[in-house]
């Protein structure tokens, strides 16, 4: 666990993190937490490269972090092994980060909007921080998680050019 969460406290002077080998880590030191070994399969990424800021890459981190562990702990309650799938891919103005798991789904009547405990809240919560959607869907093939992130705007310096009164070199004039 340890390790997980030097994971998500990466140096604060990285500017840009490509998503898709931080979350596999994160996504495997997660599954290596809470389960056994053998018990849960994680798959390779097939992602494209997806650089977003290091206090984006945080909190979808930590997303990812819960819904990794929810599936490790919910998708197979008769203990067969299990398969989970994190892919990242840009999407224009925003980042695609799916998480995938091959278990039983959602109980019947179970909102992932509304419902859960304390990592689904605060999934949903940090999800709300990005400005992100988190959606579910679940059937007898498992749960599927698609969050989508929208690119931080720029952090390039705005340029302000002030005009110089004419036949006045370097000066404003007065207001």
């Amino acid at each position: 666990m340890g390790h997980f969460h030097r994971l998500l406290a990466q140096p604060a002077d990285t500017h840009l993190i490509d998503l898709g080998p931080y979350l596999h880590e994160i996504a495997r030191s997660a599954i290596s937490a809470m389960s056994s070994p053998d018990a849960t399969t994680l798959d390779p990424m097939a992602c494209k490269t997806c650089e977003l800021s290091n206090s984006q890459a945080l909190l979808i981190g930590l997303i990812v972090g819960e819904l990794v562990t929810n599936s490790v702990k919910y998708a197979h309650p008769a203990g067969v092994r299990g398969r989970i799938r994190v892919t990242c891919e840009p999407t224009g103005a925003h980042s695609a980060i799916g998480v995938e798991d091959d278990g039983v789904g959602f109980p019947e009547g179970f909102d992932p909007s509304i419902d859960g405990g304390l990592g689904l809240r605060t999934a949903r919560l940090l999800a709300d921080q990005l400005r992100a959607t988190l959606t579910f869907r679940s059937g007898p093939l498992g749960v599927i998680a698609h969050l989508l992130v929208p690119a931080e705007p720029s952090t390039s310096r705005t340029q302000i050019h002030l005009a110089t009164p004419p036949g006045v070199p370097g000066s404003a004039s007065p207001v």
